[in-house]
């Protein structure tokens, strides 16, 4: 379904948005790509791959006290799956997807899905600037990663 016709649907799941700029972007770059590689392209959207020490870091985070939630633009499942074939999914105590309140990051009120359910500190800890930004915005603190 191209761009236009989901945009006039109004809210649509990230994966869905994904699907329908794929053909217009690969266009752009100049880039052809049959139906399958398209299919391949699109279904590596499920595959993650954590950084060396991001498990150790997620323990250590969680010994000294801290709550690990993932907040994402994606599906709560495909969230959990990505995070369960990484090894990681006992480390976050939920995953809160922004499909809940039909809305994207960096909207605020995507942010409020976490501040709803903790009282203590909030931080948003990410490698998009314009999420950082967006959750800065909503009021939670902030680390940028850059590597």
């Amino acid at each position: 379904m191209p761009l236009p016709d989901l945009m006039r649907r109004g809210y649509q799941p990230l994966k869905e948005v994904l699907e329908a700029e794929l053909p217009r972007t690969m266009k752009l770059l100049d880039i052809n790509l049959n139906t399958t590689q398209m299919s391949h392209v699109v279904n590596s959207f499920s595959e993650l791959e954590l950084q060396p020490d991001a498990l150790e870091a997620f323990q250590i985070l969680i010994k000294a006290g801290w709550q690990l939630i993932a907040l994402t633009n994606g599906s709560e499942n495909s969230t959990r799956k990505l995070l369960e074939s990484a090894n990681a999914i006992q480390h976050f105590s939920s995953i809160l997807s922004c499909n809940a309140i039909q809305k994207t990051k960096p909207h605020p009120d995507v942010y409020d899905l976490v501040k709803r359910d903790i009282q203590d500190d909030v931080w948003m800890v990410a490698a998009h600037a314009w999420d950082i930004a967006g959750a800065a915005r909503a009021g939670l603190r902030t680390a940028f990663i850059t590597q």
